[in-house]
């Protein structure tokens, strides 16, 4: 389960840093711009903050696509963070005020294999701060 939740934030972060902009938010931000909690309905606001309180179980689907595959392939999981985590665009934070790049802050290691039981992937997540 714990290698399921890490997959489940990679993608979320991944997804959310494939559209950010270049600029960096300020301290006032949340002032700004609406903050949208994971787990609700869904928004039709283009710009907001998401937050993502410790503790809160979340779904997340993760894919599996390829010309090696006969058809793609996907699965819901459930993750829940450790801390609370606030996320816009490339940008992320633990408090909603101070913002630091998603890419000198979260470092991510991917590794895959098979034997002859069953693939395996594991991720993990660091915080490159700590």
């Amino acid at each position: 389960m714990q290698l399921a939740n890490i997959l489940i934030l990679m993608v979320i972060l991944g997804a959310v840093t494939a559209c950010a902009n270049q600029i960096g938010p300020n301290g006032e931000l949340r002032a700004n711009v609406p903050t949208v909690q994971m787990g609700g309905a869904k928004t039709q606001l283009q710009d907001y903050v998401l937050y993502i309180p410790k503790g809160q179980a979340f779904p997340v689907e993760i894919g599996l696509t390829g010309y090696l595959l006969e058809a793609p392939v996907s699965e819901v999981f459930t993750a829940t963070l450790n801390r609370d985590l606030y996320l816009y665009k490339k940008w992320m934070s633990y408090d909603g005020t101070t913002w630091t790049p998603l890419n000198s802050l979260l470092g991510v290691a991917l590794s895959m294999g098979m034997d002859n039981e069953k693939g395996h992937i594991t991720a993990e997540l660091t915080d490159r701060a700590q």
